[in-house]
């Protein structure tokens, strides 16, 4: 795709609600081609949901398929909603004994989607697998695959030891096979949310760090030259001049501007939540500023951007009014 066929982009998401079950697929559509102003399809509607696993649905990723056959979506099996009312005791339940399968849906057109599969994934030794997403690898024409778990040692079957995220990845070339997981990324402390992208040449990985104790690293971008290369730290606690606790960072490219990316972050304590927008003119820079005049439908959480041409834009305004 050309960068003059490009036109607006689809956010895929699932929505925070204290009221109602919205773990559920939605579509966000950029007004016109600016990726700074959205509004919410389907009147609001979700666009797809699941009946497997857990019955919930969040952090999907979308995938454009680098031979042009399609998409992918994958998304997290895990609800929360009505399980606990989000106490911590919950959430540690749902790191230690939760679901470790994904949700997956095939379309061609972004509109018709196939029915959700339900995919085992993270090994026996790991208490969740969160927030999937994808870097396609040209060498081998295979998609490098991570996410988060929690990993607890084979003799302790019902996962009771204290333990932390880490990243794990495998690879694959259909998403129907994966190779065997493999920890990716292990700081010592909890790391979750890995997003990775290409950009000159280098390869730039964002994800949210917790330390114990003060200094937490928070949001994180790193630069490298390959994916299982060395990375070097560029920034760190990025947006938390503004936000306290963010996660879930989401990097695109914009579609006029050849130099600039934004970084979308999901803010999860004030309320509402939902994703804040940075942009940056010099990836390299690690530098990342507030978009000014941002406007997002609020409660739009964790998902994935993805730039669309003008056929995709006018076929999704058309079937999701």
């Amino acid at each position: 795709m050309s960068r003059s066929d490009l036109h607006g982009y689809l956010l895929v998401h699932f929505v925070e609600s204290s009221t109602e079950h919205t773990e559920k697929i939605y579509y966000s559509l950029s007004c016109g081609d600016d990726p700074t102003t959205w509004e919410r399809l389907n009147n609001g509607q979700p666009v797809l949901e699941s009946a497997l696993g857990t019955t919930g649905v969040r952090d999907p990723h979308l995938i454009r398929h680098a031979e042009g056959t399609g998409f992918t979506l994958i998304a997290t099996d895990l609800r929360v909603w009505a399980k606990g009312h989000h106490t911590p005791e919950m959430w540690d339940e749902w790191t230690r004994r939760g679901s470790r399968s994904v949700l997956l849906w095939r379309s061609r057109d972004l509109v018709h989607w196939s029915a959700p599969q339900l995919k085992p994934l993270a090994p026996a030794e790991a208490g969740m697998a969160w927030a999937l997403k994808t870097l396609y690898d040209p060498s081998s024409s295979q998609y490098e695959l991570f996410w988060s778990s929690h990993l607890y040692a084979e003799e302790d079957r019902w996962h009771t030891a204290p333990s932390y995220s880490r990243i794990l990845t495998s690879r694959s070339s259909d998403f129907t096979t994966f190779t065997s997981p493999k920890v990716y990324l292990d700081t010592g402390s909890s790391v979750i949310d890995l997003y990775a992208v290409r950009a000159g040449g280098a390869v730039h990985r964002f994800f949210k760090e917790d330390s114990s104790g003060t200094g937490s690293p928070g949001i994180c971008h790193e630069v490298g030259g390959s994916i299982h290369g060395d990375f070097e730290r560029l920034a760190q606690n990025i947006g938390n001049d503004r936000y306290r606790q963010l996660e879930g960072p989401a990097a695109f490219p914009d579609n006029r501007h050849p130099r600039r990316w934004y970084l979308f972050l999901d803010q999860y304590l004030d309320s509402p939540q939902g994703y804040v927008g940075l942009y940056s003119d010099d990836i390299a820079s690690g530098q990342w500023k507030w978009v000014k005049n941002f406007s997002m439908p609020p409660n739009t959480k964790h998902g994935t951007v993805l730039p669309l041409h003008r056929g995709e834009w006018e076929r999704l305004r058309a079937a999701y009014p």
